[in-house]
């Protein structure tokens, strides 16, 4: 992967989240992909190490408690204590200076909002139709100032962006 941002700088965090679905359907796809994009639209996110949080709609669960993404920034989630580093991560920092953050894509599953789950799919195979195996891959770049909120946005905004390429392209193919 090649990233090329004038907004890139040595202290960037990358955010990426990486994620497969599958799409089943047998009957008309617009219908089907109106409601596949809400529910995707509507997922949560889990950031992985360092960070270990949460978000849901309006709100990040961290190991401390639960926030609105409004009150929180990247910055008060991050390490803070900069003596704390190893002189081997020092070196590492030199040649790859950005913080990359992965992380996993959460399908809402009750009217709690607490439950946002990865979930394991199993279609029924005795139906007819077709199934569509997706992929999707979040980049963005955020600096240290940048608010939850403003990631969370980000975020929804690269997976509206790829799953209007995703669902141009499968109409072409069903065409």
């Amino acid at each position: 992967m090649v990233i090329l941002s004038p907004a890139l700088e040595d202290e960037s965090i990358l955010i990426r989240i990486n994620c497969r679905t599958n799409l089943f359907y047998n009957e008309d796809i617009d219908e089907i992909y109106s409601g596949f994009r809400a529910l995707l639209i509507d997922s949560g996110y889990y950031l992985n190490d360092p960070l270990n949080v949460y978000v849901v709609r309006d709100t990040i669960y961290a190991n401390d408690g639960k926030y609105s993404l409004e009150d929180v920034k990247l910055e008060d989630l991050l390490e803070t204590n900069e003596n704390d580093r190893q002189k081997k991560n020092d070196a590492y920092r030199r040649i790859y200076p950005w913080q990359i953050i992965t992380g996993r894509l959460l399908r809402y599953t009750t009217g709690n909002e607490s439950c946002y789950t990865p979930v394991l799919e199993k279609c029924n195979t005795n139906k007819q139709g077709k199934d569509f195996s997706l992929a999707f891959d979040l980049l963005i770049v955020a600096q240290r100032s940048t608010t939850i909120a403003d990631i969370r946005r980000q975020l929804d905004d690269q997976l509206t962006q790829q799953l209007d390429i995703l669902e141009n392209s499968t109409k072409n193919k069903t065409q």
